[in-house]
């Protein structure tokens, strides 16, 4: 019987880049796989799922009610598709050909491994970071005043692997790679419960790999395996509500693994960005009600 790959896209107004994504995942399907791709519609508006849908025969879509986010939106999917390994995709990527299969033999060649990810890259061809180390307050200083420390961004300080990695034909570690592409052996994730419902948008996959590595699992990337990585273009739209999505996941992250005195330290960050505010950030009633929600 051949090994079985469910592809779980997630979708929310993504407009033609879903069809585009989905091209992509078709294009570059493993050889001696059996399995489906199943887009969950997170009650779009701009009928892009079903564009999809229409497009492609073999896109199963499942259109939900309500914007339930994207960790209980790929747990719908997952559920509702059993296999030996999943592939979590957003909409806003596009599979280079061979990536599907360099991801299926790193984690078939690494049986510590429960998740892998990809390499990312913008459309341009430059990399983007996939790989990441667990969130401290260096990283979230460096979110919330770009415009001091904009120079540490690509700094392993903040949470970053050195590029060079992404250029070696092997995998490496991780503490956690990105959530716009996850392959996951797929009794792994069942076995800490897929996704934490309660992270509305930002930080599941952060979450997800905190509970895998507790439960004895390693994360890795594999650079030789390529994604284009459109990156924000489906919250790009709502961005003031991304911001406050982000934060309160990153406050909910934190209060889960971190200690008091980190949590304390992050709270002051914040009251002193909202204070400066940031060049970057959004307007005065985002961080108004961001620091109500503190307390």
């Amino acid at each position: 019987m051949a090994p079985r790959l469910a592809v779980v896209i997630v979708n929310y107004n993504a407009g033609n880049l879903l069809a585009a994504c989905v091209r992509s995942v078709l294009a570059a399907w493993p050889a001696g796989f059996d399995g489906e791709v199943l887009v969950v519609d997170n009650a779009s508006t701009d009928g892009s799922g079903e564009q999809a849908a229409a497009e492609y025969g073999q896109v199963r879509l499942v259109r939900l009610e309500a914007n339930l986010g994207f960790g209980a939106a790929g747990n719908y999917g997952l559920k509702r598709a059993p296999a030996d390994f999943a592939l979590l995709l957003n909409p806003d990527t596009e599979v280079r050909l061979g990536a599907l299969d360099r991801l299926l033999d790193t984690l078939a060649g690494h049986p510590e491994a429960a998740l892998v990810g990809p390499r990312l890259v913008y459309p341009d061809g430059r990399l983007q970071h996939s790989a990441f180390k667990f969130p401290g307050l260096v990283q979230v200083a460096v979110d919330l005043f770009p415009d001091l420390l904009g120079r540490l961004y690509d700094s392993p300080l903040n949470g970053r692997y050195p590029a060079e990695l992404y250029r070696q034909p092997r995998p490496f570690r991780a503490d956690f790679v990105l959530g716009a592409c996850l392959l996951g052996r797929y009794g792994a994730l069942a076995e800490v419960g897929f996704f934490d419902e309660a992270f509305f948008m930002y930080c599941e996959e952060v979450d997800l790999a905190f509970r895998l590595r507790r439960a004895g699992w390693e994360v890795l990337c594999e650079p030789r395996a390529v994604v284009v990585h459109h990156g924000g273009a489906a919250t790009g739209r709502v961005r003031a509500e991304a911001f406050r999505w982000l934060w309160e996941s990153r406050l909910k992250l934190f209060d889960r693994y971190y200690p008091p005195h980190f949590r304390a330290a992050v709270r002051l960050l914040l009251h002193l960005a909202a204070r400066r505010g940031s060049k970057t950030g959004p307007g005065p009633e985002v961080w108004a009600e961001l620091l109500r929600g503190l307390g």
